[in-house]
Order: C-alpha cells, then structure tokens, then sequence
C-alpha cells in the first residue's frame, strides 16, 4: 500500500547532493497530486505497447519535476512488482531513474530501506526465473556501480526471458508476462551470476548489522538447495569468509 513516507532510514554513504522538490505539507494538495500520480500510473497500465513506451520515457521527469523521490520510490516500486502490471520492463527503467533521482537527493539511505522492506514480495513471485529477473532489475538499478549500471538495458531487452533476443521493448514486455504465465524455463548460468553479482554489490554498501541480517534472512526463507537464492548466500559467506 502506498505511503507517503519511508521507513526509518540510516544513511548508508555519500553522495553529490541535488536539491528536490519542496515535500508538499498541505494534505489537500498532496492528495491531489497523489491521485494525479495515480493516474499517470493508470495510463501506462491501460496503454497499449507503444503508448505505454511513450508515457513511461515522460513519466519519470514528471514525478522528479513534482515530488521529492522520497514521495514516490514506494509507489514506483509497488507499480513495478504489481502482479497485474503489463509493462514491466518499463517500469523497471523508471524504477532505475527514480532511483538515480533519490540518490541526487541525497536519499540513499531512504532507499536502502525501501528496498529491504520489498525484498519479500520479489521473492514470493513465481516463476521463480521471474522472481528473479526483477530483482536483478531492482539491485541493479538501486547499484552505484557503473559496470552494473552497463548491464541494466541488456538486462531490460531480455526481459527476463532467458532467450537472449531483443527487439522492441514493446515486444520484451510481453515476453516477461508470457514467462510468468507458462512453465518456467532454467535460468541461465549467466541470469543466476548477474542475479548474484547485483544482490552482493548491494550488500556491499550496507553498514548496518541489523540490516545486513533483514538481507540475509529474506533469502534464508525462499532458498533451497540448488535454487539462485541459495547460490546468493553461498556467495555472501563466501565474501564475509575472505574478508575476515
């Protein structure tokens, strides 16, 4: 359910601030302006391929323009995960870049919390090779990291559909659904590395004892033997082990 307001948060590290929007106090005009959010939203949902390619470039710079990234991570995020949404991959990219917004803001530990406190909802999707996919997205674009950052449109063009291809992204936003709805095929050795390489680097920049535990515990309950959760805190120990 949206809200308005992050968790409490601790900054995780520093970075160039860029001033944001005044956050809106008068809850008249915040309503307002969150049921016109609502509806920006809605038109991508209801758009076809191409409209929804259209709104989503646009979309992003309209919510930088009007509300402070801590006012909308969440409801960008919610869009993104939601099990009806048509256009996935698209939000992903204005996931990445309100990401990249808040991080401006000097937000970073806002959205630290903000992606631990989603973590279950993405591990709860299935297929799993799906579930997958968008958090490869969701690391990636909450990532510093520039060689991770290089990956994130290759990641938006297979669209988590483990067949390599590309096209237009009209046509990898179908590919997603289609996955989602039928057998799942293996996930490559390449989508579990990536999976790994994303989801340790965010680890990486995480201070907090308690929070690197919530990380740990998230995975802890979806991994079984041989699955890419399980792979995940196989690498985590494997990090922790030669650094002590």
């Amino acid at each position: 359910m949206y809200a308005s307001h992050p968790p409490s948060a601790n900054t995780e590290q520093g970075h160039h601030h860029m001033p944001s929007p005044a956050a809106i106090t008068d809850p008249e005009l915040l309503m307002q302006m969150m049921e016109q959010m609502s509806i920006l939203f809605d038109c991508v949902r209801r758009a076809a391929p191409q409209e929804a390619e259209l709104l989503a470039e646009i979309l992003p710079q309209v919510l930088i323009d009007f509300f402070p990234a801590s006012d909308v991570v969440n409801r960008v995020i919610s869009e993104f995960i939601s099990p009806g949404q048509p256009h996935p991959a698209l939000l992903a990219g204005v996931l990445r870049q309100i990401f990249r917004a808040a991080v401006d803001q000097d937000q970073q530990g806002m959205l630290t919390e903000w992606v631990l406190v989603s973590l279950p909802n993405f591990t709860r999707r299935s297929p799993i090779s799906y579930s997958i996919w968008c958090l490869t997205c969701f690391f990636i674009a909450a990532s510093a990291n520039p060689c991770l950052q290089a990956m994130f449109p290759h990641l938006l063009y297979r669209g988590g559909s483990g067949t390599g291809g590309g096209g237009s992204r009209s046509n990898v936003q179908e590919s997603v659904i289609t996955r989602e709805d039928r057998r799942p095929a293996a996930l490559s050795h390449d989508e579990r590395r990536l999976f790994c390489l994303a989801a340790v680097d965010f680890y990486s920049f995480l201070t907090d004892v308690k929070l690197k535990q919530k990380f740990r515990e998230t995975f802890e309950s979806a991994a079984e033997p041989g699955n890419p959760y399980a792979d995940l805190l196989a690498a985590l120990e494997h990090k922790e082990e030669s650094q002590s």
